[in-house]
């Protein structure tokens, strides 16, 4: 049962949410779109080869050739990357670029025992990075002889793009947006109903329900008609007379479900009275005799000084809650007041659903 109970609450918080459940995500998709498009720049990403035709390796063992290989492909490496390769590089492409980010966006690789260098270059042209690349190759095979006598070197491929064509993924980023849009709303919501003070639905009532306490959900007739029923039955079993129905702070709405009340078990052919006024003892005890039911409204300000005395006279206890105006600070301290002097029968929560008519 509990788990149903989660799984209404859950209902009823997305149906009370669910403007902030469209609307956040799709504003998470547009500011998603608006940045790829605008602020992301893409970038092409194109890899040229050199083969190292012989590493004279050929007499060491497998260790020794993984350590000489390993060796070599640092020691290329750091001369690709060098100021000597990289400046000659750019002078050959007429002094357009900065040597220091030039080197953050080449990179150089190479797969264990293999004679293969990898030469990756990004930029945001793919016609610009193929033609760094090139002049990387070409600069490289040249001057490392000059530089250091290991292996030999050759061009073994110009420039190619690699795989898909790197651009701003818009789906992607657009997705992304969905999915953490999404994900706010919903924290927020979970974090909004946890701080909250107010009572939105019938499960935030929970936490008041015990053996002697029953909360219900009053809309419409129907739900009168099933109050009835229980009051009447209460009436059977335990001869219970007197009805408080009491509210946190405002006495209109426990006069309403008083008439509502009257009305129904009227007919059902039993004799009840309503006092809005407190009674003495001496006319409560008339009142008992001429009467099935007698129904007391009173509410919990602090301009009713009566209620706890109101209390005391009580066979059976409404506590009448509007979903529109109550606290729930306001409803403990209500709660606890009618529990110092008995039993606390019936929390209802009043709240009008279209087609429904309790007046």
């Amino acid at each position: 049962m509990e788990s149903l109970f989660n799984i209404d609450k859950g209902k009823q918080l997305i149906k009370r949410n669910i403007k902030r459940l469209v609307f956040l995500p799709l504003s998470f998709l547009v500011v998603a779109l608006i940045l790829t498009f605008l602020f992301i720049n893409p970038k092409q990403e194109v890899t040229s080869q050199i083969l190292i035709t012989d590493t004279k390796n050929g007499d060491l063992d497998m260790e020794e050739r993984v350590k000489a290989h390993l060796q070599i492909v640092s020691t290329y490496t750091e001369i690709i990357k060098s100021p000597r390769i990289l400046n000659e590089v750019n002078e050959r492409l007429g002094n357009q670029y900065d040597t220091d980010k030039l080197r953050k966006d080449i990179t150089v690789s190479s797969r264990t025992d293999s004679n293969i260098l990898n030469i990756t270059v990004k930029q945001k042209s793919e016609d610009e990075a193929k033609e760094i690349a090139n002049t990387i190759a070409e600069t490289f095979t040249e001057e490392v002889n000059d530089i250091v006598d290991m292996a030999p070197v050759e061009i073994l491929s110009e420039a190619e793009r690699l795989g898909e064509k790197k651009n701003a993924n818009l789906l992607k980023n657009g997705i992304l947006g969905l999915v953490f849009g999404f994900i706010f709303a919903v924290v927020l919501m979970l974090l909004q109903d946890m701080v909250s003070k107010r009572i939105n639905s019938i499960h935030d009532l929970d936490f008041l329900q015990d053996k002697h306490t029953h909360i219900r959900e009053i809309t419409d007739t129907n739900d009168i008609e099933r109050l009835r029923a229980e009051l009447t039955v209460m009436h059977e079993k335990r001869k219970a007379q007197t009805v408080v129905i009491a509210s946190p702070n405002d006495t209109s709405h426990v006069a309403t479900l008083s008439k509502a009340l009257e009305r129904s078990l009227i007919t059902e052919e039993y004799t009840t009275t309503c006092h809005i006024k407190s009674v003495h003892s001496g006319e409560l005890a008339h009142l008992r005799e001429m009467n099935d039911f007698i129904f007391l409204p009173v509410n919990n300000s602090e301009e009713v000084a009566d209620f706890p005395i109101v209390l005391e006279a009580a066979d059976i206890v409404l506590l009448v809650i509007d979903k529109k105006d109550n606290e729930k600070q306001s409803i403990i301290k209500t709660v606890n007041t009618i529990k110092q002097y008995g039993t606390l029968d019936f929390i209802l929560l009043q709240s009008d659903k279209k087609g429904g008519d309790i007046k």
